[in-house]
């Protein structure tokens, strides 16, 4: 017996999975080369303070600022919860087609919101 399509997460309007594409006046298409010494490096990557470098170069470059600094052991755990979360959706995703117990759906779904609510406020960021 075949269950209808459940629309999930990641899953667009048009049945393609993934996340939705950026319009193009959003999408980051253009590569700066920058070249700079050893120990300018080292200075940069100590003032990112563990921060995606290009990350952490685009928002300085724009002049935007960052809400203080998080500290690495916030980030090192908001990775370990990003991939408890990507596991646990995993296992929704396989719940999605019928070949997971019913009843667990719920609580899977209610410890990746909780696990995202974590690693959001680790980070800093509003809901």
């Amino acid at each position: 017996m075949s269950r209808p399509r459940i629309a999930a997460r990641g899953i667009r309007a048009s049945g393609k999975p993934g996340r939705p594409r950026k319009p193009d006046a959003k999408r980051r298409s253009k590569v700066i080369g920058v070249r700079v010494s050893e120990e300018e490096m080292a200075i940069l990557e100590e003032n990112s303070d563990g921060q995606d470098l290009s990350g952490f170069l685009r928002r300085a470059g724009l002049g935007e600022e960052r809400a203080g600094k998080i500290p690495r052991a916030n980030r090192e755990i908001a990775g370990q919860l990003a991939r408890i979360g990507n596991n646990v959706n995993q296992l929704v995703r396989l719940a999605h087609t019928g070949r997971f117990p019913p009843y667990l759906e719920p609580v899977l779904k209610r410890v990746f919101q909780e696990l995202a609510r974590y690693r959001r406020e680790l980070l800093g960021r509003p809901r």
